[in-house]
């Protein structure tokens, strides 16, 4: 059964990357957002009966998408005058993924592909303690070779990221009973969340004595409490009927608004000399009547596999 809160938590999220998208201020840092969809992602992750079954819905549901986003990337960056083509194909391809911000849909199709042999034989700790040990990995990787890029495939996202896909695997489930508003330890727990969050806002981790503690340390808790309080939340939201059922709308169709958001951003309102507020506030005016249109008349596009309004 569908839970309208996960799907409130998904349109919330959605949004808030759009705003960073768009280098809006910052209140919470932007690093979570992507964590959330993966921790959510790995919750509901359900495997087929066969590994070639699911490596085709896979296919269909999040490299079809790929393909097609990457593709109109291309088109656009060619109508706007970039240097995209040349006889280098893998760079071209590199360019037009990160122009069309397909990355997380390739990084989830892998996290799923090795998520399969997991989940056929009851090991999912063992995906949880390899998750574990590349996530250091990742970061060091992130922080001190930038340049070292793995075409096509995000491993560094995947290697840092990926951690978050798996505990929503391996313990997603427990995570939803904790994020319900009753009994004391899980009040406990959401207060926990939040002085978590305060504290690591409050904190100066760029000079002093606690400059050498890198965010590989004290992000991880700061993530984990922000998927703990933005589930609390969006379960409370839940009862605000005005706010639930547009946020839902657009969580029940992220795929779309994720897609989308920045191929209207870039190349329709990034260049205008407008209030950037006002940007933001028509772009997701905008993802309304998209959602609509693409999920009606073109579900292929962002991998549904029905029509629906």
């Amino acid at each position: 059964m569908r839970q309208q809160y996960i799907d409130i938590l998904k349109g919330f999220t959605i949004i808030w990357v759009l705003w960073m998208h768009m280098d809006m201020p910052e209140l919470i840092y932007p690093s979570v957002q992507m964590p959330i969809f993966f921790f959510l992602s790995g919750t509901f992750f359900r495997a087929k009966s066969s590994f070639v079954e699911q490596t085709i819905n896979d296919g269909r549901r999040l490299l079809v998408p790929t393909g097609c986003f990457m593709s109109i990337a291309a088109i656009l960056m060619t109508l706007r005058g970039d240097e995209l083509w040349s006889w280098n194909i893998i760079d071209v391809l590199q360019t037009c993924r990160n122009g069309s911000i397909t990355w997380f849909l390739i990084a989830l199709f892998c996290l799923r592909a090795l998520n399969y042999p997991f989940e056929k034989y009851h090991h999912k700790w063992w995906y949880l303690a390899l998750a574990i040990i590349v996530y250091p990995i990742g970061y060091i990787w992130k922080v001190k070779y930038p340049d070292v890029v793995v075409p096509i495939i995000p491993m560094v996202e995947l290697f840092m990221f990926g951690i978050y896909y798996v505990i929503g695997y391996a313990m997603g489930k427990r995570v939803l009973q904790l994020s319900a508003p009753d009994g004391t330890r899980n009040i406990i727990l959401g207060i926990l969340g939040g002085v978590i969050l305060i504290f690591v806002h409050c904190m100066d981790w760029e000079s002093g004595s606690l400059s050498h503690i890198p965010w590989l340390v004290y992000g991880f808790p700061y993530t984990l409490s922000c998927i703990l309080l933005g589930l609390v939340i969006s379960r409370l939201l839940e009862k605000v009927t005005l706010v639930a059922k547009p946020l839902a709308y657009v969580g029940k169709n992220s795929m779309v608004f994720y897609l989308t958001h920045l191929l209207v951003y870039l190349y329709i309102f990034k260049d205008l000399d407008w209030n950037p507020y006002l940007i933001f506030c028509i772009i997701v005016a905008l993802e309304f009547p998209l959602i609509y249109v693409i999920s009606r008349y073109l579900p292929w596009i962002v991998g549904i596999k029905k029509q629906y309004a």
